[in-house]
């Protein structure tokens, strides 16, 4: 019997030879990676735009996804230092990045930029903003689920207690109540039957308000505010010079 023999092209070995060395590439540049600290890594963003040049990653718990709407082609990670938002160019994104999972995120060849008042990870900007976001097979390979958090616990702050190191980062905040010129609104305006990003007014037991951005997105952005006491956790972010929330995961709490 004689035996088959199928002749490859000598243009094909080429191509196969070049795609080793590319996996074997990147599999080195994964295991010669650095871990650095969520502050660690924001601080290489020294002006408005950073290209992160060397090998390291981030581990960090994802508080903040597309879930419920509340964020739009974004997620937050936090560790002990801070929180970082990074910007993705995908739609469904909870599906294989679920809150409280644990993550890896490798930063080399990746960008940083100060948006608004937070610094973001993302892609080299192609336009007039100063970040794109990161394709999503791109997200896919160099974010990687590793475990999840049981018992994740936000920290508390007071209103007067936020500070630059917390933008980014989730919150939890007792003792709110909606400010008497918005009593009986709902998280969003509405207009023509459509949800409007709106921004809201909370005020703690002191009489300190700071701002809530909810995004016309979100699930429950036509459900009415609570007239009574309420607790809410949400990621800090800041504007012209000013602190704001952004409510995650639906987390009202009642009294």
């Amino acid at each position: 019997m004689r035996s088959l023999r199928i002749d490859i092209p000598f243009k094909y070995h080429l191509l196969l030879l070049l795609l080793l060395v590319v996996v074997f590439s990147c599999t080195k540049r994964v295991e010669e990676a650095e871990v650095v600290s969520i502050a660690h890594l924001k601080s290489m963003c020294r002006g408005g735009q950073a290209v992160v040049s060397k090998e390291c990653y981030v581990e960090g718990v994802v508080v903040a996804n597309d879930w419920l709407g509340e964020f739009h082609k974004s997620v937050v990670v936090v560790d002990d230092s801070g929180g970082l938002e990074i910007a993705i160019e995908a739609e469904r994104i909870y599906a294989w990045l679920p809150i409280y999972s644990r993550v890896k995120i490798f930063c080399g060849g990746r960008s940083l930029a100060r948006v608004g008042g937070k610094v973001m990870l993302g892609a080299s900007p192609t336009g007039a903003f100063p970040l794109d976001n990161i394709p999503e097979w791109e997200a896919r390979r160099g974010i990687k689920v590793v475990g999840a958090e049981e018992n994740f616990v936000f920290p508390r702050r007071r209103i007067t207690e936020i500070g630059v190191a917390d933008v980014s980062r989730a919150v939890r905040i007792d003792g709110l109540r909606i400010a008497d010129a918005e009593l009986g609104l709902s998280w969003c305006d509405e207009v023509d039957g459509v949800a409007q990003t709106t921004m809201r007014t909370l005020v703690d037991r002191e009489g300190n308000t700071i701002g809530v951005r909810t995004l016309a997105s979100c699930a429950y952005g036509l459900e009415k505010i609570p007239t009574t006491e309420f607790s809410v956790v949400g990621v800090v972010d800041a504007t012209g010079g000013e602190y704001l929330l952004r409510i995650i995961n639906g987390a009202i709490l009642r009294r």
